[in-house]
């Protein structure tokens, strides 16, 4: 009898493990990663053309001139490739532009170049086209910065994005140009990007687009994969530039890159 008692006592126990394991309120949790990768190749351009917020498509607003030469217009705005979006400063007024832009431009003789057409030869890259033989890739030019993706399951982290100099810094690096010298022992330019997380910075990863330190006569002509991870979970990523040719109006170098690729990854439940 205590044997009978025993084993029901057992299959009880047993069914009420069961029944609660498999309980709605408790659902088999399984975590996957899911990426996206930014390629610009979704931005619609004409053959051998560029976009520098030209259009006039950002937002007007009339401010004080830096320089003090009274009112300029300057138009804010962004384009959107993958699921981040790239902001652009268009100023009217001197037909300029920061921020982004974007590009299919190329021209990789760079020793047949003499940089007098700065305005187009900037959009140009030397890699001979955007990565992994793409088309489209973007320009940064100064300070910049860009939205990075995000959904109900939060931020994503960045895992890379591939970088190179543009054709026109290409040949100054190496020749020089205007106030800019030719890179000689010693020299260096460099990239830094910075992640940010609800305005906290995250993290800072440098690149050298040019390093003559230590005997080394390196500028950077093709695409370079940089891995960004450390900057983790990021919503906004931002470049800024640093060089040796630092004059009494700040760096001589003129302030671009070429970046395309860029791979962000996301942790989510199912």
């Amino acid at each position: 009898m205590k044997t009978i008692k025993g084993f029901f006592y057992y299959l009880l126990i047993i069914t009420t493990f069961t029944l609660t394991s498999c309980s709605p309120d408790e659902p088999d949790k399984k975590e996957k990663t899911i990426g996206t990768t930014v390629t610009f190749d979704d931005l619609q351009l004409a053959t051998d053309s560029f976009w520098n917020g030209s259009d006039l498509s950002g937002e007007p607003k009339e401010e004080d001139s830096p320089w003090g030469d009274g009112q300029i217009t300057v138009y804010y705005g962004r384009f959107t490739s993958g699921n981040s979006a790239f902001l652009n400063e268009y100023n009217k007024t001197y037909d300029s532009w920061t921020g982004f832009a974007y590009s299919n431009k190329t021209n990789s003789t760079i020793e047949a170049l003499q940089p007098d057409n700065y305005s187009s030869l900037m959009y140009d890259v030397a890699a001979g086209s955007g990565a992994d033989g793409s088309k489209n890739f973007a320009l940064v030019f100064d300070n910049a910065s860009f939205d990075c993706p995000a959904d109900e399951n939060g931020s994503f982290r960045i895992e890379s994005l591939m970088l190179t100099n543009n054709t026109l810094n290409v040949y100054i690096l190496k020749n020089g140009f205007g106030a800019a010298r030719p890179f000689g022992d010693g020299d260096w330019f460099k990239v830094i990007i910075t992640g940010y997380n609800n305005g906290v910075t995250t993290g800072d990863v440098a690149y050298y687009l040019a390093d003559f330190r230590n005997g080394k006569t390196v500028v950077s002509h093709d695409w370079v994969k940089v891995d960004v991870s450390l900057l983790g979970q990021v919503d906004k990523v931002g470049f800024t530039f640093e060089s040796s040719d630092t004059g009494q109006w700040g760096m001589n170098t003129p302030a671009f890159v070429c970046v395309d690729n860029i791979v962000f990854t996301q942790t989510v439940k199912n």
